[in-house]
């Protein structure tokens, strides 16, 4: 099948998180990708050593070397055969409904 992912599992891209309102150097605290611990993504950066983008606690899109110790935040493909209802809480959890 064109286009499908082996692996529908993987850590967010530097232009994923651009195109969720992050914008590089700027503080986008009121954004959804914020996290409560600064996480990597898989996106390199061409810079000295061994460098990679990452996302703030205060919602920065900004590049490190990987010295430091980040988290990480999966994020999954979702077929567009799929609804998802809920919000994600623990009284109201996300359930995928199969069309």
């Amino acid at each position: 099948m064109y286009g499908a992912l082996d692996y529908p599992i993987g850590l967010l891209t530097a232009d994923e998180a651009s195109m969720g309102g992050l914008v590089y150097g700027t503080a986008a605290g009121t954004a959804f990708l914020c996290s409560d611990i600064d996480y990597w993504t898989m996106s390199p950066y061409q810079g000295s050593g061994s460098s990679i983008f990452y996302v703030t606690t205060t919602g920065y899109l900004l590049t490190e070397t990987v010295h430091r110790a980040n988290g990480i935040r999966p994020v999954i493909s979702i077929s567009t055969h799929v609804r998802v209802t809920g919000d994600g809480s623990t009284g109201l959890p996300f359930k995928a409904i199969y069309q």
